[in-house]
């Protein structure tokens, strides 16, 4: 009885204390308040304002997040297995001082939140849609928000683990959500017997560290703590239970960031997935998995240099493989699930670099590896989104088949969507002088300051195959041959299905399709100009 009056002692927190999990309060409130529309509201109009009210909920908390509305706590008057500072303090080093790299992280994950469930709309406007209904869509979304947001503040293993499955749990149930849907199906498949591997992985990881800890002796008040296994695997670096342990927590961890050889599930739960979720996964499951890494790196740095060669090793396989399959690739959906494994190569190159930066001691050089790192995976996730706004706005009942001749003629049909993919593809191939150029300069930078050599060399192929398979969705939309397969019926407004349509554009009088157009414009604009001010801007401060 005394330990569960402590523990519940311990739950107890002053209010002040639970500032830090405002974001993530918030969006779990949002998440409830979207089922609760769609039990009150009867007629279409008033769920539509219900889902305008949530838009415009989000936007107001980005910007709360953003201009630092909600306090920092101390470390000490964290919750009980939280901590908003300890996980992304890397040698001394925190990020984004003025508000926390907390911060930051919440702002990003709201913005993806945001944009799915726009995107969610835009597919929803089509006809033959058969998907869940929208708000358990935007419930969905929010709740795998909120977890990952608090995920990244967790500084205990229990935590961690609860969090990921939450936020797993919602991405089953997201990639599967369109039940008419053979191929959506099939994804969502997929998907939960690579993630139910992937978490009893990881699960089994957790357990070989707990029980190496206690019987190391290094296990004290909190057993699980990011802070005990830490002193474990520096204590005992050549423990096996605890170089298992930490290959199977970081193989749980890849799965989620989508590199070798975790990456097997990408190509056909992308394919399969409603367009606003794979946007999902290809963000905020990503940056999640980013962000875990930090961490998880710090924690395990007592066996660094007998971990770095292998997760090297598996950087490269991931960055040779998805550039080589890429290239024999006309599905959109598949290039870009290959495309994101290998920009996930790209950061995973740059937090290993970073890490040997900072083992080497030199905090000022370790700070702006750091940051050029984080940099690169918000320019990934802005240019990203162009091109996911372009797929969703394609009249095509089944955009699991979206392919090159879907894209034919786009140029002269829809001017605007073209340059917008233009934009995204150039930036993800890294042509000057886009802001994904930017990126890889700093990537580039950050792997010679570590010493990279050899895999530079290999980047810089990668990066020239990369051209190549984006080039040939480029030129498919600025073609001027067939706009359809065979010349039968135009699926872009001619005599087809989809007769009566703008060219390419679906519903263009459905307000969430035309507040895409403005956030598409808004976007990518701002990326070009921001993003590379960004980078000037560091480099002058360094």
């Amino acid at each position: 009885m005394d330990s569960i009056a402590e523990f519940y002692k311990a739950w107890q927190p002053d209010v002040s204390t639970l500032y830090a999990c405002l974001p993530e309060i918030a969006l779990a409130a949002l998440a409830l308040l979207a089922l609760v529309f769609d039990v009150v509201c009867g007629s279409c109009a008033a769920k539509r304002a219900g889902g305008a009210f949530i838009r415009a909920a989000l936007i107001a908390l980005f910007i709360c997040v953003v201009g630092g509305a909600f306090p920092q706590p101390s470390p000490e008057e964290a919750l009980p297995g939280f901590s908003v500072f300890a996980p992304f303090g890397i040698g001394g080093i925190v990020l984004f001082a003025p508000f926390g790299i907390g911060g930051i992280v919440s702002a990003l994950f709201i913005a993806c939140a945001f944009f799915a469930i726009n995107l969610a709309d835009v597919g929803r406007a089509r006809e033959g849609n058969a998907e869940i209904s929208a708000p358990a869509t935007t419930h969905l979304i929010l709740v795998a928000t909120a977890a990952a947001s608090l995920l990244l503040k967790s500084a205990n293993f229990v935590a961690f683990f609860v969090l990921l499955e939450t936020l797993t749990v919602c991405l089953y149930a997201l990639v599967g959500s369109n039940r008419g849907n053979a191929h959506s199906l099939e994804a969502g498949v997929k998907y939960l017997i690579a993630g139910g591997i992937s978490g009893g992985l990881m699960l089994f990881g957790i357990v070989l560290l707990y029980g190496g800890a206690a019987l190391a002796g290094t296990a004290a008040n909190d057993p699980l703590g990011y802070g005990t296994i830490f002193s474990f695997l520096d204590q005992n670096p050549d423990s096996a239970i605890g170089l298992a342990g930490a290959g199977m927590v970081l193989a749980g961890v890849m799965f989620k960031l989508g590199v070798f050889p975790m990456q097997f599930w990408i190509p056909d739960v992308y394919q399969g997935a409603p367009t606003h979720v794979t946007f999902f996964l290809a963000t905020l499951s990503k940056a999640t998995g980013f962000f875990l890494m930090l961490p998880m790196l710090v924690v395990f740095s007592g066996v660094w240099d007998k971990l770095l060669p292998v997760l090297l090793a598996c950087t490269l396989i991931s960055i040779v493989y998805a550039n080589l399959t890429a290239l024999g690739q006309t599905n959109v959906k598949r290039l870009l699930g290959l495309s994101g494994v290998s920009h996930a190569g790209y950061l995973m190159l740059g937090v290993l670099g970073a890490g040997s930066v900072v083992a080497e001691g030199d905090g000022a050089a370790a700070e702006l590896c750091l940051v050029l790192v984080v940099l690169y995976l918000f320019v990934y996730i802005v240019t990203v989104y162009p091109i996911f706004s372009v797929m969703a706005r394609m009249p095509q009942k089944d955009d699991a088949l979206q392919d090159f001749d879907d894209y034919k003629k786009l140029s002269k049909r829809n001017p605007f969507l073209a340059g917008t993919l233009a934009f995204g593809l150039g930036s993800l191939a890294g042509i000057p002088p886009t802001v994904g150029f930017i990126a890889k300069l700093g990537l580039l930078y950050v792997l010679f300051r570590a010493g990279f050599y050899g895999s530079i060399a290999v980047m810089l192929a990668c990066v020239v195959a990369g051209i190549c398979y984006y080039f040939g969705w480029f030129r498919a939309a600025f073609s001027r041959g067939e706009c359809c397969r065979g010349g039968a019926s135009c699926r872009c407004g001619g005599k087809g299905e989809h007769a009566g349509a703008s060219c390419g554009c679906g519903n263009a009088d459905y307000l969430p399709v035309r507040l895409c157009s403005r956030v598409t414009l808004v976007v990518f604009c701002a990326a070009l100009v921001l993003g590379s001010l960004a980078y000037w801007l560091v480099l002058r401060v360094y």
